[in-house]
């Protein structure tokens, strides 16, 4: 007569298989968003030097000569837009040899859009005249790489899916701990260093913290997951406005 199974190891042996298929399903609904996320992350941070090189003529101007004030370079914007609008935000050409970036707020533009007009402090040319991003003035490309990062350009249906990939990442980062825990005890679990198993599980456990803060940090300056932790951490704070920039 064979013993009867005790009711804790069926019940182990059920939460084992399902947090195998969870791992398993949530790693197939996430692994899309993680590619994307990584790519455009590391686009956002070389973002930069590929600005410099795109939007040179607009970012760079005169390097010898006297800057006028800065009275004369908003009227110098002023004549191109024929218009006596001051500008809502102004930047200061930070060295020398940069321009000044001047900031308009206009009906058309989206939310925390501005028409941004460039102007050379020295000679007073305007350089450049595009649609820039935040009280910063991000150009269009790091404004591109931005939202195809946060919404895969998809607008909110992007963000939900994004918003839900960093909700269940952690999940399945946690499951993979799990598991290799639980096979590291087992003699079946025992295969060669060489196969595809052994080494996603390695590669998994190394991976695992930086999947855990990318999960975390994500949610933060997510739109709706964002507001629900900033409001448990600091009741009322949910209501503030998301921020936009990192």
């Amino acid at each position: 007569m064979t013993a009867p199974t005790r009711p804790s190891t069926h019940t182990g042996k059920l939460l084992v298989a399902l947090i195998s298929r969870l791992h398993l399903y949530i790693g197939l609904f996430v692994g899309p968003f993680i590619l994307i996320a990584a790519l455009s992350g590391i686009a956002y941070l070389l973002s930069p030097p590929l600005e410099e090189w795109l939007y040179h003529d607009t970012l760079y101007g005169v390097n010898q000569g006297e800057p006028q004030p800065l009275a004369e370079q908003i009227a110098a914007a002023q004549r191109y837009l024929d218009s006596a609008t001051l500008p809502s935000a102004v930047r200061p050409a930070p060295e020398p040899g940069s321009t000044t970036r001047l900031m308009y707020s206009e009906p058309s533009l989206g939310p925390s859009e501005h028409r941004a007009v460039f102007v050379d402090p020295i000679s007073l040319e305007v350089t450049g005249d595009t649609t820039v991003y935040g009280t910063s003035g991000i150009l269009p490309l790091r404004t591109a790489i931005d939202h195809f990062h946060r919404q895969l350009l998809m607008g909110n249906v992007g963000r939900l899916y994004s918003e839900l990939a960093a909700s269940w990442l952690w999940v399945a980062a946690l499951g993979g701990v799990l598991l290799w825990i639980r096979q590291r005890r087992s003699l079946k679990a025992l295969v060669s260093p060489h196969s595809t198993r052994r080494r996603h599980a390695t590669l998994g456990l190394i991976i695992s913290l930086g999947l855990l803060f990318f999960s975390a940090t994500g949610l933060t300056w997510s739109q709706w997951a964002g507001a629900i932790l900033r409001n448990f951490v600091m009741p009322g704070a949910g209501a503030r406005q998301v921020p936009q920039r990192r």
